[in-house]
C-alpha cells in the first residue's frame, strides 16, 4: 500500500470538520481563529497553539488528541444543544446585534 506525504493526506482536523458538517468560515467565526489560518493548519503547514487546540477540540465536541494525532480520528456522536440552549444562544446574538448597532 502506498504511504500518502502529509501534502496528499487529508488532516484530521479537515476530515472532523467535515464530518461534523461544518464550513471553515463557521469554524472560523465560532473558534474566533481566522479562516487564513484555519486553512493553514488543515493543511498542516504550521502547529496550533494550545488555545486553538482546546477551541476546535470543544467546537467539533473531540478530544484534542483526536485532531491532532496520526491515523483515523475516533469520533462519538456530538452533544446537540437542547433547545434552551439554541434559545439562550439565539438571545446572545441579538443582544450583541444590538450593541454593535449602537456603538
Amino acid at each position: 500500500m502506498k504511504e500518502h506525504s502529509k501534502e496528499e493526506s487529508i488532516s484530521r482536523l479537515r476530515l472532523v470538520r467535515l464530518i461534523r458538517g461544518r464550513t471553515q468560515l463557521a469554524v472560523s467565526q465560532e473558534t474566533r481563529i481566522s479562516p487564513s489560518r484555519l486553512s493553514i493548519l488543515e493543511r498542516q503547514l504550521a502547529e496550533p497553539t494550545r488555545k486553538e487546540r482546546k477551541a476546535l477540540a470543544k467546537l467539533l465536541a473531540v478530544e484534542v488528541e483526536e485532531l491532532f494525532e496520526a491515523g483515523p480520528p475516533v469520533l462519538a456522536e456530538p452533544e446537540l444543544p437542547t433547545k434552551k440552549e439554541k434559545a439562550e444562544a439565539e438571545r446572545q446574538k441579538e443582544e450583541a446585534a444590538k450593541k454593535e448597532g449602537r456603538t
